[in-house]
């Protein structure tokens, strides 16, 4: 949830994603790193569209508005990936001699913050 510290719109998903980069490197002990190689995406009538959203630093100029609905899925890693085997599905991709750990939400825009549409019950968010 460390990339929904900005919760008020208009704001580029490059913040976002320093944002989320900066807690990352705070809040994960034992020197897991956030693989920089998937992204989360634009949810609408097909499953991934724009915008790309980063987990990491970077130059993107996409703005998220009210209404945009997107997933965030960072990936944990031990090191960084040097190698990605796809598998015959050509969906799944699995880093090769790298353990890690993968969660996704699917987030919502609205005029005064977001919206966690994919959320738990009995799961807190601050």
């Amino acid at each position: 949830f460390f990339f929904l510290m900005i919760r008020r719109p208009p704001r580029s998903t490059q913040s976002r994603s320093s944002a989320a980069s900066d807690v990352y490197k705070r809040q994960v002990h034992g020197g897991l790193i956030v693989c920089d190689l998937f992204t989360g995406h634009g949810i609408g009538e097909l499953l991934h569209l724009p915008p790309t959203v980063h987990h990491t630093r970077n130059n993107v100029p996409d703005v998220m508005q009210p209404g945009n609905v997107f997933t965030i899925e960072p990936i944990l890693v031990m090191y960084p990936p040097n190698e990605v085997h796809i598998w015959a599905d050509n969906f799944t991709a699995q880093l090769a001699e790298n353990p890690s750990a993968q969660w996704e939400h699917t987030i919502v825009i609205t005029s005064d913050g977001h919206e966690v549409i994919t959320r738990r019950k009995d799961e807190k968010i601050n």
